[in-house]
């Protein structure tokens, strides 16, 4: 009988002290363990490869930071001719099926394993992720589908927006887990913000 692999969170630990609800004020949060993740990086020819990405896939390239989703895929640019591909399901042969996919287009590389994504959202989680990423976070500039590669408290850190809630992902490497997790409950208890676990599978 086959054994069923079940994925260990990065900041599971730090999950299980919180509690599972709380008011309109905290910012919930719940990391996204449902995801294969993998780089995706250009071999040069940027306009075929937008177009075998959009005939396979259903999604525009974006050419700029930005994150695009049809629900169940998602793209995010993090740089020239490079970008993070993020599918639901956590399919362990999604980077391989993408590669053959993309062949002679791009080269991909399988990021599941070394990433941790944490969504938060919340009235206040705008206001957290100013207290630490060295980027402009105003709704006006910074909304649904903004994308931005930076560093928050020496951790480097690639987010997104997925919503107006608003409601934030944030992808960084897991080894920086317990230190991001501390900047994050130092910088919202100085808020005088709670944190709540949020229990839920959302879409991509």
């Amino acid at each position: 009988m086959a054994e069923t692999i079940i994925p260990r969170g990065a900041f599971e630990q730090h999950l299980r002290t919180l509690a599972p609800h709380g008011d309109t004020n905290d910012i919930r949060i719940e990391e996204r363990l449902d995801l294969a993740i993998a780089t995706v990086m250009s071999r040069g020819d940027d306009r075929a490869l937008a177009a075998k990405i959009h005939c396979e896939f259903g999604l525009p390239l974006p050419s700029t930071p930005r994150r695009v989703s049809n629900g169940v895929r998602a793209l995010v640019g993090v740089g020239p001719g490079v970008w993070l591909a993020i599918f639901r399901g956590a399919d362990p042969l999604m980077a391989s099926e993408l590669a053959s996919s993309l062949v002679g287009l791009a080269s991909v590389a399988d990021q599941t394993s070394a990433y941790a994504v944490l969504r938060i959202s919340g009235i206040f989680a705008r206001q957290i992720l100013s207290r630490g990423a060295f980027i402009d976070f105003d709704p006006s500039v910074f909304g649904p589908g903004s994308a931005a590669v930076t560093t928050v408290s020496h951790i480097g850190v690639t987010i997104w927006q997925i919503d107006e809630t608003p409601t934030f992902e944030i992808a960084l490497f897991r080894s920086f887990a317990d230190s991001f997790w501390h900047w994050m409950t130092a910088t919202s208890t100085a808020l005088g913000v709670g944190l709540v676990r949020e229990d839920r599978s959302p879409p991509v």
